[in-house]
């Protein structure tokens, strides 16, 4: 896919995303899931490029949340479980974007709360040890 098309593919994406956060802020969260739901389908469909696969971790990670403040603990883990591979697959063929390792700390630190929660404390402090390993490796790359 050229590149044009693939940087279209994310920027178009980032703005239907930034629509939905809309609606969610003046509290019209089913509107927002599905757009997002909506965004992700359509941009399933546009080949494996990394922006594409940026994108969709972007829009997990939102649907995440919604679903986390909707009190949705199972489906806001897995939305964060599906946004946290996306920006695996990132960092592996782009492993000096910064901006992934926030997102990865943010999500780890978002699945502890929910799994302490669920009182699974076990996989809390694996998040949260997850959350500081990406951290320490952001600190890293911005002090080179």
């Amino acid at each position: 896919m050229p590149k044009n098309k693939e940087t279209l593919i994310f920027n178009n994406g980032l703005a239907e995303c930034q629509e939905a956060l809309e609606y969610k802020s003046s509290g019209a969260c089913e509107k927002a899931i599905e757009l997002l739901e909506k965004i992700i389908t359509k941009i399933g469909k546009e080949g494996n490029s990394l922006e594409k696969i940026h994108i969709m971790g972007i829009i997990q990670k939102n649907l995440g949340i919604i679903y986390m403040e909707r009190d949705d603990i199972r489906k806001a883990l897995y939305y964060f479980k599906r946004a946290l591979l996306n920006f695996e697959t990132v960092l592996e063929k782009a492993p000096t974007t910064t901006g992934i390792y926030k997102e990865q700390v943010s999500i780890f630190n978002k699945m502890a709360t929910l799994y302490h929660i669920l009182q699974e404390e076990d996989k809390a402090f694996k998040c949260r040890d997850k959350a500081m390993i990406y951290y320490k490796k952001f600190k890293l790359l911005r002090s080179i």
